[in-house]
């Protein structure tokens, strides 16, 4: 749009008035080329802008909002909420929340994802369970009972071809080799009721009971050691009709209360 406006040009050696003159016409211009030029630059739309196509024009950002090289990817830009493939990630659990994962196929398959090809072992499934070795210390086993194979009662569990001894029952023993238990002694020491058996494997003196309070009784003396070892039976009673008894190395000497004495037997 044109702006009439009187501008004549200033000349050399113009009088003061008319410089004055002068600047007033220019002031009248610039507020006649403001009052037709609208919007103003201040409040003016790129498309608005004569020649536009800068570097901060419409057509710029448009162009740059479509190069995917602009933000360093070759692929589509991932959208917030746009449904979206998303391949060649690497997501770090511990800074990132996942959630709604559930078992499915290829990477989260039950049996790839667990790195087995069978089927998973369910908590409360009836399953048979193979090729997997038990630590009996490391886990809890209940209600396991003699049956077949590995739970023999005989062969396969205890070693044995034959019936297993119980308690109460009334059975047979063959080929078998009694072991009589034994205490070690290597100091003085008497004899009590529950010791049956001695060995002695130093150079200690043995006491025997009260002969009258064991009537019928035997003890068995052993003696290890490498000298011989004394043995006295207590209060007035003899062994053999002797004050005491020697028994040599590598020899045992078993005695049985007869009431008043021990005897040797």
């Amino acid at each position: 749009m044109a702006v009439n406006v009187d501008l004549r040009p200033p000349y050399p050696n113009m009088d003061p008035n008319e410089v004055h003159q002068f600047q007033e016409r220019i002031y009248k211009a610039i507020l006649a080329l403001e009052a037709v030029v609208t919007p103003t630059p201040e409040t003016a739309d790129h498309n608005d802008i004569l020649n536009n196509g800068g570097d901060n024009s419409h057509t710029s950002i448009t162009l740059h909002i479509a190069l995917k090289k602009a933000h360093g990817v070759i692929s589509d830009i991932m959208g917030i909420n746009d449904s979206q493939t998303v391949t060649n990630k690497e997501i770090d659990a511990a800074n990132n929340t996942i959630s709604n994962l559930r078992h499915g196929a290829e990477v989260d398959d039950l049996n790839a994802a667990h790195g087995i090809s069978s089927e998973i072992v369910g908590t409360d499934e009836e399953q048979t369970i193979i090729n997997k070795v038990i630590d009996a210390d490391g886990n809890t086993i209940t209600n396991l009972r003699h049956g077949d194979e590995v739970d023999n009662p005989t062969s396969d569990i205890h070693g044995v071809t034959g019936e297993l001894a119980g308690v109460t029952e009334q059975q047979r023993f063959e080929n078998k080799t009694e072991l009589e238990p034994f205490k070690v002694i290597v100091a003085n020491y008497l004899i009590l009721d529950t010791d049956k058996s001695i060995e002695v494997r130093n150079n200690a003196r043995i006491t025997l009971p009260i002969s009258t309070d064991k009537t019928g009784q035997i003890f068995r003396i052993t003696n290890t050691f490498g000298s011989n070892i004394m043995v006295y039976p207590r209060g007035t009673s003899t062994i053999n009709y002797e004050a005491w008894q020697q028994v040599p190395p590598n020899s045992s000497m078993s005695v049985q209360s007869d009431g008043p004495n021990w005897r040797i037997i």
